[in-house]
């Protein structure tokens, strides 16, 4: 009977565990649910790629950023519904978006958060689903939408509507199968400048799956960040922050618009701060790096501080060129070329620095943007208290089965 008290535990145990994978596996979106629907090519020079229907719950947009390399907008996503234009700002947070709106008429009353969606990128192409919910907006369910934006082309798109065979009226299937936003009135849409000076929460627990080896495709799904100096619209560099319970990490990609711009890699001025300390980043001896297309370079990763931290790492930062898509003064496009890097601090080598949560992480440098990025401090706890968890589960269940380990001799 003890022996059967432990079974039931432990296939207990493992039913519960695997109850996370079903749940996750269950709210996940079909990948080809856009598949059907006609997509609209909208763009200036470089043509990104947008889909949307509408259904009885809301808008749903699908927007791909097509043949160019350059991250999708946040800003100046402009909707029509039912004649009245609301105005709709994007906020990421890893892959999750939320969407605030603004009425575009009269006194431009802020709505707050009025849709859900995801961002992923696969390379260096991003791919945005939205979802936004007419109860949230305040419009009665309607088939008369249109989209467009400043930033991505100066087309328009209408939605194709999404309707039950049987019964001929809007269908309450959402293809992108978001959920409904929480209630949260009291959001500001966000302004076009804060991608350069705002703070940008992007820490991830666990497992990164980051390598430093100057092979770039292990950040094709984390959040990227358009930085830049004040007033130059044209010197782009596409930053990520990220920590975890060994390394803080970061990326950086050059990415001018036009021909000529800035894309040389920078050695200097990165400024690192950990819960109130800063540490000071240079890269290769304070030299630039010269490389040909497609080629890539470990370069030496140097840490200081003003309390006499000063470590030498090697095997800690990769650079590599690669080809961009460039505009001529005429709008012609060109191939050019850019530099790319990534890097991961060790904690340990910050003079006693904790990687525990709750602390603030940034990284500055004003060679190259200005303002900050921020991510949290790396939290161990949700894998070390799982991990105790079933620890302490399995004790429960040999105990009861009355097994006892045996002394072994030495």
């Amino acid at each position: 009977m003890k022996i059967n008290r432990s079974l039931i535990l432990i296939s207990a145990l493992i039913f519960f565990l695997s109850l996370g994978t079903v749940g996750h596996a269950a709210t996940s979106s079909s990948a080809t649910s856009w598949d059907g629907v006609t997509k609209t090519q909208v763009g200036y020079y470089n043509m990104n790629n947008v889909g949307m229907t509408t259904d009885s719950t809301g808008v749903n947009l699908y927007v791909d950023s097509g043949n160019t390399n350059q991250p999708l907008p946040l800003t100046n996503y402009m909707f029509t519904i039912n004649g009245q234009p609301f105005l709709i700002t994007l906020k990421v947070n890893g892959t999750q978006v939320t969407a605030t709106a603004q009425q575009a008429f009269g006194s431009w009353q802020t709505l707050g958060t009025v849709g859900t969606g995801s961002l992923t990128t696969i390379g260096l192409i991003q791919t945005l689903t939205l979802h936004l919910s007419f109860a949230a907006l305040g419009i009665t369910p309607t088939d008369s939408v249109n989209f467009s934006n400043s930033s991505l082309g100066s087309q328009t798109v209408a939605a194709a509507v999404i309707t039950n065979p049987a019964t001929g009226v809007l269908d309450g299937s959402d293809v992108t199968s978001q959920p409904e936003p929480a209630d949260s009135s009291s959001d500001a849409a966000a302004s076009s400048s804060d991608l350069s000076t705002s703070t940008n929460h992007n820490n991830q627990e666990g497992n990164l799956g980051i390598t430093i080896d100057g092979n770039f495709d292990d950040w094709a799904d984390k959040t990227k960040h358009a930085m830049k100096i004040s007033n130059d619209d044209d010197n782009i560099k596409y930053a990520s922050l990220l920590t975890d319970q060994n390394n803080i990490y970061f990326y950086i990609l050059m990415s001018p618009k036009l021909s000529g711009g800035y894309t040389n890699f920078q050695p200097d001025g990165y400024q690192l701060k950990v819960g109130g300390k800063v540490f000071y980043l240079s890269f290769n001896n304070h030299s630039t790096v010269q490389l040909d297309l497609d080629q890539k370079q470990g370069v030496p990763l140097n840490i200081y501080s003003s309390d006499g931290v000063n470590n030498n790492l090697i095997g800690q930062a990769y650079v590599a060129r690669h080809t961009l898509d460039q505009k001529m003064g005429d709008g012609t496009t060109v191939k050019g070329s850019s530099y790319i890097m990534e890097c991961a601090v060790p904690f340990s080598s910050l003079g006693g620095i904790s990687n525990t949560s709750g602390q603030t992480i940034t990284l500055a440098n004003p060679n190259l943007w200005d303002g900050t990025i921020e991510a949290s401090g790396g939290s161990t706890g949700p894998i070390i208290l799982a991990s105790a968890g079933f620890i302490i589960a399995i004790a429960g269940a040999i105990k009861l089965s009355g097994f006892k380990f045996k002394r072994r001799s030495r």
